[in-house]
């Protein structure tokens, strides 16, 4: 099961001038399935610089990081270990059907919801051994799963966009061990795309139609975080202590970008140059510190960052 993406570190390797990826704690990891045949691109938040970590991978679908800094990318198939220093990537888990979402957890072990035609399912791939576990298969709750996310304690939440047999469309149900519940009842959403942890407990909703942010709580309760502004067709969002930013593919006002959302629903663009493809823009996660010890420091340097004026930096902000 295991196997090498050998094209793809062949067609890095010719490409001259091609060098090493270096990752900074609260980076942005981009998964854009149009950009380089299926690329994880590098944004740093606090100057928009976009650099390709890796390229040809296919038809992506998602990427996640653990907190331990292993990158893991989704195409149609396949579970990709992303190598940043040699800019290559590594099958640990195939023979998928049609992944639609990747998540990890604190133990390094990768989840996914797979939408199978016989039903989709709620999987955890162990890496190490590309053995896979079943949490949930069948349309009771799911037909047409779009993304999944792990709170801190463990629950599973998959967004749905037409429902299962006993759920609505445009939901999130949850998975804690063998309970599923429903966690949303449609209200701000119709076309929920993407999934983040909401580092106070909850969870993020990147809502396509209408563009929007959207929160839920651990009781189903909504807010409507942020709309409108630059937001065109939001597809991801990802949440860490370094902030809460989304992908947007945009339209033909506005350009495919990554956006921070700022207290008060403020939207401050943080991607600058045109690496990032309006249709292929799926996914987005952030690169976590790589040392508790020095989390404290570098969480002051990124807040010092954002203190800057938007100006200064070259970015538009929007509210």
């Amino acid at each position: 099961m295991l196997r090498a993406v050998l094209c793809c570190a062949w067609i890095l390797g010719v490409a001259a001038g091609a060098r090493a990826v270096t990752l900074n704690a609260g980076d942005l990891l981009v998964a854009d399935a149009g950009a380089g045949g299926g690329s994880v691109i590098r944004v740093d938040p606090s100057t928009g610089a976009q650099q390709t970590v890796v390229s040809g991978l296919g038809d992506l679908r998602g990427v996640a990081v653990t907190p331990t800094g292993s990158i893991y990318a989704a195409t149609q198939s396949d579970v990709l270990r992303v190598d940043p220093a040699t800019m290559t990537a590594t099958s640990v888990g195939a023979g998928f059907s049609d992944l639609q979402g990747i998540a990890t957890d604190g133990a390094g072990e990768v989840y996914l919801v797979d939408k199978n035609p016989g039903g989709p399912s709620v999987l955890r791939l162990d890496p190490s051994s590309s053995s896979v576990t079943s949490l949930l298969a069948g349309n009771t709750y799911l037909s047409d799963p779009s993304d999944i996310v792990l709170d801190g304690s463990g629950v599973i939440y998959v967004s749905d966009l037409a429902g299962g047999s006993l759920t609505p469309p445009a939901s999130v149900i949850s998975i804690d061990a063998s309970v599923v519940s429903l966690v949303t009842f449609l209200d701000n959403l119709s076309v929920p795309l993407g999934l983040a942890r909401d580092p106070s407990g909850g969870v993020l909703v990147a809502n396509a139609l209408p563009a929007s942010l959207v929160g839920v709580d651990a009781l189903g309760s909504q807010a409507l975080i942020s709309s409108s502004g630059m937001m065109r067709d939001t597809v991801a969002v990802a949440a860490s202590s370094f902030g809460v930013f989304v992908a947007d593919r945009g339209d033909s006002s506005h350009p495919a970008s990554i956006l921070e959302i700022l207290s008060g629903g403020g939207q401050l663009e943080v991607s600058a140059g045109n690496l990032l493809t309006q249709v292929g823009l799926v996914d987005l996660d952030v690169y976590p510190v790589p040392e508790p010890r020095t989390a404290f420091l570098l969480v002051l340097g990124i807040a010092g960052l954002a203190t800057l004026p938007s100006l200064a930096r070259g970015r538009r902000t929007t509210v």
